[in-house]
């Protein structure tokens, strides 16, 4: 996935009334430019929201100067852009591939047609991400996914997976799988204390979603590149109860700090 561009309009500012609201909006900025974009709108300086410019919002005498501060940095130390509110609009509506966009602001200003696109924190650019996956044509939906989850670890032969024998159904069943293992896999087993026994029977029960322990026992994987064997018991199957489209996962080891690992999505392996 290119990376994405993100904006940064004057209702990110409005609300941040403290400093933990200001210190979270910096640490997920400096998180965005490890591999996206973060752009500052040029028209922050000149608008103003809920009778507030940029300036009345530095100068106001409820904000500490760390506040104020760190405001400063996040306005002068990224790129600015001159783009006008009716051409961000156009670009935010359309979800492109090739040209990814986002948002970062207030969700309550923003309107419900770009809404998706706004983020607040690094669960929601994970979604966005997401979002954008699916847009991808279905068989190659494979190449980025391993990007697109933040507690999953994928076997690198997953991203030359493709998905010949998926329906649009079957690819948006196999994500919301994939969010529940990504969401909640990791948090169940270490509550399990490591049992993957039981690990199953509390990751069915708690998602309403059947997950059965297959005949796989062990199963050699690559993660970037380093190969490593893993119990690959675990899985879902895709759709309908008989299906052949599956989805492998094992649970996580102390190496990968206990994040689910995906090993196979595709056909029943034997």
């Amino acid at each position: 996935m290119s990376p994405i561009k993100f904006y940064l309009k004057i209702e990110s500012f409005d609300y941040l009334r403290n400093i933990k609201n200001l210190i979270e909006l910096s640490k997920l900025i400096g998180f965005l430019k490890i591999n996206d974009e973060v752009c500052v709108l040029q028209s922050i300086f000149e608008q103003t929201y809920n009778g507030k410019d940029i300036w009345n919002i530095l100068n106001d005498t409820a904000l500490e100067r760390d506040q104020k501060s760190l405001i400063q940095e996040i306005l002068f130390k990224n790129q600015k852009i001159q783009i006008s509110d009716g051409d961000l609009y156009k670009i935010l509506i359309q979800f492109i591939v090739d040209s990814p966009t986002g948002i970062i602001g207030d969700k309550n200003s923003i309107s419900s047609r770009v809404g998706a696109k706004y983020i607040c924190d690094i669960e929601m650019y994970y979604e966005l991400k997401q979002l954008y996956l699916l847009k991808y044509n279905i068989r190659d939906i494979c190449k980025d996914i391993d990007n697109c989850f933040r507690n999953l670890i994928f076997d690198d032969d997953i991203c030359k997976t493709k998905l010949d024998d998926f329906s649009y159904a079957d690819v948006r069943e196999m994500m919301r799988i994939l969010n529940i293992l990504d969401k909640q896999g990791r948090d169940i087993y270490i509550a399990c204390n490591y049992d993957p026994g039981e690990s199953l029977r509390q990751l069915s029960s708690s998602t309403g979603t059947p997950c059965s322990g297959g005949a796989i026992s062990d199963k050699k994987i690559k993660v970037h590149g380093i190969e490593k064997s893993v119990s690959c018991k675990g899985h879902f199957k895709i759709a309908r109860k008989d299906s052949n489209k599956r989805l492998y996962f094992s649970w996580g080891i102390k190496e990968y700090d206990y994040k689910i690992i995906i090993c196979h999505i595709g056909g029943h392996l034997t």
